[in-house]
């Protein structure tokens, strides 16, 4: 509400808003990164589309408190970087490749013979062990400041009372949260566009919940202009049994497809000797236990899940 009505003021007597800007600052550097991004996204588009500038410091300033409580959090682990935390230490010349680096994209540049030393610079500083190395680059990130402090110039005057809908706003914002889910989503074309860009690309697992409602909306959405479309080329009932029927393939398809892909993953997991041992040493200890009588409430087995592919330099993730 306070966004809507322009109010920098608004946001700050709101407790719900800082509340928000406190959990996300705190919920993880790939959470508040692109929430910092969406914010700035989202005031720059509502004051492009609406010509008030009023919308960039209303959005301005829940990115403004999740930084500066952001800032000590990466000051932290990046700067200052403890002797046994085990994340390679970094000078003032690394630091401008770092801000780059969002899951190793840049090195799908290497074959066209772009920027070779900066490059071999890159390779030779990245780190092998998965901590802050990872999360998107505060030079990508820092879009989210720069569209709220600079969105100005792109502003044109329009007449008094001339205001567009905020539904106009919709399409954009739309296809924003496409390429998140382009982004983000392990399978369809998150999978492709990861396999195009670079194998090594994993931070779509970390953002992929933070986008999923919003690609369900976007999704019901579109499929309402769908349904709409089929009512009116054949009628409101059998347009409207179409468009069921056509969802319910959609899924089964969607369905059909993660399942066979998980099957795959499930088998290749279970023909590593590792993963072999693992779980003989699992039964082992719950044998051990009912013999001794002792009733088993919750069965929780900790598995290494393989990375498809493997990823180079990095330790497996362990998976309930």
């Amino acid at each position: 509400m306070a966004v809507r009505n322009r109010s920098p003021t608004g946001m700050v007597k709101d407790p719900v808003t800082l509340a928000c800007c406190m959990v996300i600052a705190t919920s993880g550097i790939y959470y508040s990164f692109f929430s910092l991004l969406t914010w700035g996204f989202v005031g720059l588009a509502l004051a492009t589309q609406e010509r008030d500038w009023r919308y960039l410091p209303a959005m301005a300033l829940p990115a403004g408190v999740t930084l500066a409580v952001l800032v000590p959090i990466l000051a932290f682990f990046v700067a200052v970087t403890p002797g046994d935390a085990g994340f390679p230490a970094r000078t003032a010349a690394d630091q401008p490749l770092y801000g780059f680096r969002i899951s190793d994209v840049i090195i799908g540049l290497e074959p066209f013979g772009v920027a070779r030393n900066a490059l071999r610079d890159y390779m030779a500083i990245r780190g092998k062990t998965e901590g802050t190395d990872a999360w998107p680059g505060p030079v990508l990130s820092a879009f989210a400041l720069l569209a709220a402090l600079f969105g100005s110039l792109l502003l044109r005057r329009r007449g008094p009372g001339v205001r567009p809908a905020y539904g106009g706003l919709t399409p954009t914002l739309n296809a924003y949260l496409v390429f998140c889910m382009i982004y983000c989503a392990p399978f369809g074309l998150g999978l492709i566009f990861n396999l195009l860009m670079r194998p090594e690309i994993r931070a779509q697992n970390r953002i992929a919940p933070f986008f999923a409602f919003a690609a369900l909306l976007v999704f019901f959405r579109l499929w309402q202009r769908v349904v709409l479309r089929l009512r009116s080329r054949f009628g409101r009932s059998i347009g409207g049994v179409i468009a069921a029927v056509a969802l319910v393939v959609l899924v089964l398809v969607n369905s059909i497809g993660s399942f066979a892909l998980f099957a795959r993953q499930q088998h290749a997991l279970q023909r590593q000797p590792a993963f072999a041992t693992e779980m003989t040493s699992i039964r082992a200890t719950l044998a051990v236990a009912d013999s001794e009588g002792l009733r088993r409430i919750l069965q929780l087995p900790m598995a290494a899940w393989p990375e498809a592919p493997a990823i180079r330099g990095f330790e497996l993730y362990n998976h309930l």
